[in-house]
């Protein structure tokens, strides 16, 4: 028995070590009751594959109490790591292996970083524009780029306020009160005020907050117009009319429009020279959407009689070249317009919602 048991070791010497069965004894090779030779099993163990890497182009810095801890819980638990670098070259080493890259409109994310993401499926803009990636060279790579529309309702209600602050002479009549002043004759614009009852408020820009702009202007008595990218959207709400008409028409204006190749400086002389004398213009879209020097014109001649302004084409802007800046007909928040607890908190939700929806689009993640 043990020559039989040798002979079947060398015949079967070739197959790997799990395939030879060495018995416990000896049986004999005439027992019915040997037991079968194994099957050979051609099971491997799975690969691991890394977690999908979601990184941080340029991290929140401009407030000390920013967390990212809504998005970190949420990636985990989908089956994602979160990446926030310290500094840039960090930032710039993480990269190629991005499945998703978060950029937060402090830093422009440019052709030349683009190319260097070797497996990214999505570009995530934490805000309503998408102005600060190199969106040509994202759709040339293939790359979808989602942004998130989480201050819609305050962007409204600050472009609102900003219009009857401009409309109404607010801030004349702030610092007439601050300053003891209650002489109506030491402020004649004041009594040129108008009621918004009855006027026509354009809206460039007919998007999500340009008709959230419109719904509140209704409220207030006017009538809506808008110039739209996509003019086979306009409703009853919003009817589309060329932007020359827009200025020609309305008493008041907001920009609510993103920042595009197309858009960028439309708001020039030959658009400003269209404009019903003494009209109100308010900007909350992107302050490269007007040619500055050129508002500075409509404003010394009396086109536009004040201008709102929450974007700048400079952020911050020159104090030394800003020729907008100490106006009388000027009024100015820093880029402050989607600011509210509820903005914030959307923020963080929708961002993480929308980075697993293109972790699972690109096949990083499963649902």
């Amino acid at each position: 028995m043990v020559i039989v048991h040798n002979l079947i070791v060398k015949t079967f010497w070739n197959l790997p070590p799990w395939a030879v069965l060495a018995p416990t004894s000896s049986p004999s090779v005439t027992d019915s009751h040997a037991p079968p030779p194994p099957r050979l099993s051609t099971h491997r163990p799975p690969v691991t594959q890394p977690a999908p890497s979601v990184v941080l182009f340029d991290p929140v810095t401009w407030t000390g109490d920013w967390s990212y801890a809504v998005e970190r819980v949420a990636l985990e638990r989908a089956g994602a790591t979160l990446v926030i670098p310290d500094d840039r070259a960090e930032r710039d080493a993480a990269l190629p292996d991005a499945d998703v890259v978060v950029v937060s409109s402090i830093d422009r994310l440019t052709a030349e970083h683009i190319g260097r993401l070797r497996r990214c499926v999505g570009i995530l803009c934490y805000s309503a524009g998408k102005d600060t990636v190199d969106l040509t060279a994202a759709e040339d790579a293939g790359i979808p780029v989602a942004n998130v529309q989480a201050g819609t309702a305050d962007v409204a209600d600050h472009a609102f306020g900003l219009l009857l602050a401009a409309w109404r002479r607010l801030p004349t009549m702030f610092e007439a009160a601050a300053s003891g002043s209650w002489d109506l004759s030491a402020h004649p614009q004041v009594g040129s005020i108008r009621r918004l009852d009855g006027k026509t408020l354009g809206i460039f820009g007919a998007g999500a907050i340009g008709r959230a702009v419109a719904h509140r202007a209704r409220a207030f008595g006017m009538s809506t117009i808008g110039t739209y990218r996509r003019p086979e959207k306009a409703d009853d709400l919003l009817p589309h009319v060329p932007i020359e008409d827009l200025f020609a028409r309305s008493d008041a204006v907001v920009l609510t429009a993103s920042l595009t190749p197309s858009s960028e400086g439309i708001i020039d002389a030959r658009v400003l020279g269209h404009a019903r004398r003494g009209m109100v213009m308010v900007n909350v879209g992107r302050g490269a959407l007007v040619v500055e020097p050129d508002l500075v014109t409509a404003l010394d001649d009396g086109t536009i009689s004040t201008v709102a302004l929450d974007v700048r084409a400079q952020e911050p802007p020159d104090p030394a070249t800003d020729r907008l800046a100490g106006r009388a007909d000027v009024i100015q928040t820093p880029h402050w317009a989607g600011v509210s607890v509820e903005a914030l908190e959307d923020l963080h939700r929708l961002a993480a919602e929308t980075i697993v929806e293109l972790l699972c689009e690109g096949g990083r993640l499963t649902r």
